[in-house]
């Protein structure tokens, strides 16, 4: 029998009786939270716990003078177990504890984190001691953690693919309704009951563009197709100019709309910061019963900051992160329309992040709300800007690509009353049948990205510019919300525009291209 093993009675039961002394018996008697072991350098074991006995499933006396490698280490591992072992005795020093994947005695593999040191007891061998802890209700945790983490990840997916595609749905026949509504309204000009029906269809039509425009914004914003350009802003103009354009929306409801619009310039996207401020703006408007909503600007530290304060129904605590969640509306679970979408606070949390800003709130139920946008001053002295010149109509002959039949012959009918020549199409492949047969002869090309199951938009575009052996001016619609599909337009490196899209809107970048390619 080993000199280590001895008697394995009484307080000698879990330490061989040579290495005993009351310090040790006492320390393995009493951890009983702990599985702790002790090892020779030849692996022998001669310390074993009862929390070992536990873990393991070996007993005091199996374990005492067994090997370590034969006792808790998989095969794999018994070589390196071997050298760290050897390692630790050589230098006396231990290994950063870890987990390690060790055998009970069942066979079963436990998930353990263990940590080394070697200890130099006068009189006594030097003992490799090991400290093990059970991890296997942390590993089902996490499992349960990922598990939870993925099948969230699968709804936000699904989520997101049924938005994109009733979005892309709902795009075509709004961009329709929209070109019909402006033509129509032209021609009832003066007959006030028939304008007056107008007007109303497109009150509605305009709320369902401003639902689908959100979703198109977070979208945009998620996809990462957004750049950012900065560039000095004057926020003192920028602010009065709002409060002056929101003027008559606050009168309507019995608003004070007030400014203070101090001359700093910041650096930032000028389109982005207008957009976030304008949420922020309506959001205000949107939840003040009554009183007033104050637009300023002042400055703090180098930085400064865009406030928006109302005497609104206010916040409560609790939900100050919420409330910039999508589709979110405050004590609005019936999803009314006249309270605005759930969505504009979300952009403006997604427009901060890629300015670089800061959003902060400050907020009491009953007494109103203070949200503040905190930007890097600007100090370098601005440039002065030339002023706009106005893009005149550019006409010549389209190719337009569109497979929805309403939506193409709306765009045909629009394009005439603006002078312009249209060949259209239903495909792709269609496109260039007759592009062929007409010998190229096209100014631009206007198509659609999702064609129906032949060539997208951007591949007939490509394909166009490829056989023509010349490039045409093209712009892309698209009623697409998914980021891959606005990712992969956008890195076409087409000019794109979003349906639904405004009248006006689609006149001037129509202009804008045939312009530019006049003028090259």
């Amino acid at each position: 029998m080993s000199t280590f093993i001895g008697e394995r009675s009484g307080s000698h039961r879990y330490i061989a009786p040579e290495l005993d002394d009351l310090r040790f018996r006492k320390l393995f008697d009493e951890t009983r939270s702990m599985a702790i072991q002790g090892y020779l350098p030849d692996g022998r074991v001669v310390y074993w716990n009862r929390a070992s006995e536990d873990l393991y499933g070996f007993s005091a006396e199996e374990a005492l003078g067994a090997n370590l490698l034969d006792l808790i280490i998989p095969p794999e591992m018994r070589d390196g177990v071997r050298e760290a072992i050897a390692e630790m005795f050589a230098t006396g020093q231990g290994i950063p504890p870890g987990r390690l994947d060790l055998l009970h005695k069942s066979g079963r593999r436990l998930p353990i984190y263990s940590s080394h040191s070697v200890v130099e007891v006068p009189g006594h061998p030097p003992v490799l001691f090991c400290m093990d802890s059970d991890m296997s209700a942390l590993t089902r945790a996490e499992a349960e953690i990922w598990a939870a983490k993925a099948e969230a990840d699968r709804a936000s997916l699904a989520k997101s693919k049924f938005l994109a595609a009733a979005s892309h749905d709902l795009r075509q026949p709004v961009q329709t309704l929209l070109l019909v509504l402006a033509s129509v309204e032209h021609q009832v000009a003066g007959q006030p009951k028939a304008a007056q029906a107008v007007e109303m269809m497109k009150t509605a039509v305009d709320g369902l563009n401003g639902l689908l425009t959100g979703i198109l914004d977070m979208s945009r914003l998620d996809a990462g197709v957004v750049t950012p350009l900065m560039e000095g802003i004057d926020l003192g103009g920028l602010v009065a100019r709002l409060a002056d354009e929101y003027s008559a929306a606050a009168r309507d409801k019995g608003l004070r709309l007030r400014r203070v619009a101090r001359p700093l310039r910041v650096r930032s996207d000028s389109s982005l910061l207008e957009q976030a401020l304008r949420n922020l703006v309506e959001n205000a408007l949107r939840y003040t019963p009554a009183g007033g909503v104050l637009i300023g600007v002042r400055r703090r530290g180098d930085r400064a900051a865009i406030e928006v304060v109302d005497s609104g129904i206010g916040i409560p605590a609790d939900k100050h992160s919420e409330i910039f969640e999508e589709f979110h509306q405050l004590d609005r679970p019936g999803r009314d329309r006249g309270q605005g979408l759930g969505l504009g606070l979300a952009i403006v949390a997604r427009v901060a992040g890629l300015l670089g800003a800061e959003v902060r709130l400050a907020s009491q139920p009953g007494r109103g709300s203070r949200f503040s946008l905190l930007l890097p001053l600007d100090h370098e002295q601005p440039q002065a800007e030339a002023a706009p010149q106005p893009v005149a109509d550019c006409p010549g002959r389209l190719l337009v690509v569109e497979d929805d039949d309403s939506l193409r012959n709306s765009l045909e009918m629009m394009l005439a009353d603006w002078g312009y020549r249209t060949v259209a199409v239903p495909t792709g492949e269609d496109a260039l049948a007759v592009a062929a047969a007409l010998d190229w002869s096209f100014d631009a090309l206007l198509l659609d990205h999702r064609l129906g199951r032949g060539l997208t938009g951007t591949a007939t575009a490509r394909e166009m510019h490829r056989q023509s052996g010349r490039p045409f001016p093209t712009l892309v619609l698209t009623g697409d919300t998914a980021k891959e599909r606005i990712a992969e337009i956008h890195d076409s490196g087409f000019a794109m525009l979003h349906k639904p899209i405004a009248p006006k809107v689609l006149r001037l970048r129509l202009a804008q291209l045939l312009r530019h390619q006049a003028q090259a």
